[in-house]
């Protein structure tokens, strides 16, 4: 999160303690060969990031989750060497379309007095982010067609969350790890 310079900016203030947060996500996809040991790779994901933010008071207190979902569309070029145990890596870009955002809060008072609340933040988000992408991992033939692979990933957000009147430029940094079965199809 940086100021976005400019008749719109603000100083992050608080803002500037937010810390990521785990967040769940969900891919399939087609892996077609373009030669011997390398593929062209590109699916279907549900994709999401997100930051958390937490202060306690001597009589206060305050947090808050917030969470980012993308309909995404991985495109990658892998490597895949190996016979049974393989190894697989690629990278790309992957286009992502704004699904939804909503931060849940929760905060204490200081007559120790509890309340939540859920804010959709839809109106300021941009419906179009692009992020690099690149992942590394084993893959374990089980059978003739059938893998198990366990592949970490690295995503980095190239382009803005907020729309251009928003006080702050966001980009996520992703870090995960994807575990999940491969079909062959011939």
């Amino acid at each position: 999160l940086t100021i976005n310079e400019g008749l719109f900016a603000k100083p992050l203030g608080e803002r500037a303690n937010e810390e990521s947060t785990i967040v769940g996500a969900a891919s399939v996809g087609i892996r077609n060969r373009i030669s011997r040991s390398f593929f062209l790779d590109f699916g279907l994901a549900y994709a999401s990031n997100g930051e958390r933010y937490s202060f306690s008071g001597t009589d206060t207190s305050h947090t808050y989750r917030t969470v980012y979902n993308h309909l995404a569309i991985p495109l990658k070029v892998q490597y895949v060497a190996g016979k049974r145990v393989k190894f697989s890596g690629g990278f790309g870009v992957q286009p992502q379309l704004f699904l939804s955002s909503n931060r849940k809060s929760s905060w204490v008072d200081s007559e120790n007095i509890e309340s939540t609340a859920t804010e959709k933040l839809n109106k300021t988000m941009n419906f179009f982010t692009l992020s690099a992408i690149a992942n590394a991992g084993i893959e374990w033939q089980v059978g003739a067609m059938t893998s198990i692979y366990l592949m970490p990933e690295f995503r980095y957000q190239l382009t803005n969350s907020y729309t251009k009147q928003s006080s702050y430029i966001h980009t996520g940094i992703y870090y995960g790890v994807q575990l999940g079965l491969s079909f062959g199809l011939n």
